[in-house]
Parts: C-alpha cells; structure tokens; sequence
C-alpha cells in the first residue's frame, strides 16, 4: 500500500511527507478499530526519525492536526483520541510529549485543510462542531496528562510555562498550585 503510495508522489517531495499524508488519509476512519491508533503510532515513529527538515507537512503537524482540541481531523470521539494519545505517550513518549504541549490552548492558533481520502468518503458530513466545553475538556485531560509526564523534570516544566498565558485561570491554577 504505502510503496504505490510513494510512486504517487510528486518527485520534489520528501517521501517522509508523502507518506505522511497517505497515512493521514485513514486518520478520518474512526469506526474501523485499529486504523486510527496504528496510523498515529506510525506518524509518531515517522515524527522521531523526521530529520526536521521545513519543506511540506511534517509527520509532527499532521499529528497535531489530528488531535487538535478545537478541530480534529478525525471523527473519533474524545475518549477514543484520548486513549491514542495514552497509547503513543507508552510508545513514543518525546514525540507525545511535544505533541501535547502543541496541543495546550494557544490564542492565535491555526489549522489548514488536511488530506482527505481519495475514492472513499470517511470524513463525517457535516463535521461536528467542537463546543466550548469539550474544548476545555479536551484541554484538561491533556494538561493533566503533561503534569503526569513532566513530574520533576525541568526541562518538561520549561514547555508548559509559555501556555500558561493562554490556559483557563482553572487550567493556570492546576499547572501552577
């Protein structure tokens, strides 16, 4: 699957973002069980090798892009996102790590279109709004999950810092009581 994908790819990209994107493609499919944790683990083991290059979409992005609070590109729902976020901390925990710290409320935060599917229709029509509570719910569980994994490392202290301007005054409480 992923070699045909390859010779689909436009010759100047970087076959890290080729890929990348194809495996974006099965990120919407949220019905099929192992479809949506396997793609995310594979674009966090992409993210590790990634050599950080800044031509095209990175396997890091289209990870944020995926489980952004305020407009995941995926129709799973939130206890599922969450518990493939729990999934990659076990197996890839510096890449969830700085995927989860993209992932804490930012004011000016943005979001392009994502690569969808080509012959089948897996995204949700309509696409479901994300209202304001499970925003902060989803932003909670993440702030809760980044105290669990920073402990006492102060480098991991480091990252939370700068957010917390952007935080709920209950999320700035909880990241600094």
């Amino acid at each position: 699957m992923f070699h045909r994908a390859w010779c689909e790819c436009p010759q100047e990209w970087n076959r890290t973002t080729c890929l990348s994107l194809h495996v974006f493609s099965i990120m919407w499919r949220e019905t099929l069980p192992d479809y949506l944790g396997r793609a995310a683990l594979s674009l966090g083991r992409l993210a590790r090798l990634d050599p950080g290059v800044r031509n095209g979409n990175r396997p890091a992005g289209s990870l944020r892009d995926i489980f952004l609070p305020w407009h995941p590109h995926t129709a799973a729902p939130l206890q599922r996102r969450l518990g493939i976020l729990d999934g990659l901390r076990r197996r890839e925990s510096d890449v969830a790590w700085q995927l989860m710290v993209h992932l804490l409320p930012q004011r000016h935060s943005t979001v392009l279109s994502t690569h969808e599917t080509r012959w089948r229709h897996w995204e949700p029509e309509p696409r479901t709004a994300i209202t304001v509570s499970e925003y902060v719910e989803t932003t909670d569980a993440i702030l809760e999950r980044l105290l669990s994994d920073a402990q006492a490392d102060v480098t991991r202290w480091c990252d939370l810092i700068p957010s917390a301007g952007d935080m709920t005054i209950k999320q700035r409480e909880t990241l600094l009581g």
